[in-house]
């Protein structure tokens, strides 16, 4: 994950020049749900999907996987607007101090309806991380805000989960970090701060070779690219040439690359273990199926 930054005015902005209408829209929609025991939530979202591609680089606001074709992009509730399921820590998880409240017999919580058309609350995902990881789920560590309308007050929840547009929350980076193919909380990061690394790391199946497989050979596809042009970088002997694959390694690691939180992470190991940078590259190769170079 990585944030994609960009004020409230500037979000409304660009909204409004897709749709001068849609603001009206929903607040019209926010009335009639707040109104009704059975909200009826009109996708107006939509309407507005292209200015969350076009933020995000057309990637996956989790995964950063890159999403060729709008069929492919899921508008993500980050807070969901309708029922919250409850989700289960795991032993390991716990052991690292994940705690969750429970709700009464351990049942679903009401959504947060009033957000539902908060540009602040919206983001792209891909279908794996929104349907089959992410879906109505929303642990928090503090007290459930159901009723909230203020991001800001909402931030007393601890939710767990990280919000990656804009500025409202913290910095992705700053909380995760790659050591290869893997996310792990970043070095530095402690108490809740790394309580979130973790649990979005495990609720979205980001550290999971086996499931996200097709995840991971992405990732090992970048990073090795990424690590051929760093050496070829270092062994260059023309400053053209260098330029050359510096431009390239510029490009890889710039924020409308895929998985660029996984290459800077691995362009920093990179600069401080060669070595240990140069078998990470190896075990990419050898989950691509490439053949080993011999010397």
């Amino acid at each position: 994950m990585i944030r994609y930054a960009i004020h409230r005015e500037m979000l409304r902005a660009a909204i409004k020049e897709k749709d001068k209408l849609w603001f009206r829209k929903a607040t019209e929609l926010t009335k009639q749900i707040a109104s009704s025991r059975k909200p009826n939530f009109k996708p107006i979202w939509n309407q507005i999907k292209a200015v969350y591609a076009g933020l995000q680089s057309e990637k996956c606001c989790y995964c950063e996987k890159k999403l060729e074709h709008p069929i492919d992009q899921d508008v993500e509730h980050f807070r969901p607007k309708s029922a919250v399921r409850p989700w289960s820590v795991s032993r390991a998880l716990s052991k690292q101090g994940v705690r969750i409240p429970r709700s009464r017999n351990h049942l679903s919580e009401p959504g947060y309806t009033k957000l539902a058309y908060v540009p602040f609350n919206l983001a792209i995902a891909c279908k794996t991380c929104n349907s089959s990881f992410k879906r109505n789920y929303f642990p928090i560590e503090g007290e459930r805000d159901s009723v909230g309308t203020s991001l800001k007050r909402m931030k007393a929840e601890r939710p767990y989960l990280i919000y990656p547009i804009g500025v409202i929350d913290s910095n992705p980076e700053d909380l995760i970090t790659f050591r290869g193919l893997s996310p792990l909380p970043g070095y530095s990061t402690k108490g809740h701060k790394r309580r979130r690394a973790l649990v979005t790391i495990a609720l979205l199946g980001l550290d999971d070779a086996i499931k996200r497989r097709d995840l991971f050979k992405e990732r090992a596809r970048c990073l090795r690219l990424l690590f051929l042009e760093l050496e070829a970088r270092a062994g260059a002997t023309r400053d053209t040439v260098r330029v050359k694959h510096q431009e390239m390694i510029d490009n890889l690691t710039d924020a409308g690359t895929p998985h660029t939180n996984c290459l800077r992470s691995f362009k920093r190991l990179y600069e401080l273990n060669r070595q240990e940078a140069r078998e990470f590259a190896e075990e990419c190769a050898k989950l691509l199926g490439e053949k080993r170079r011999q010397n």
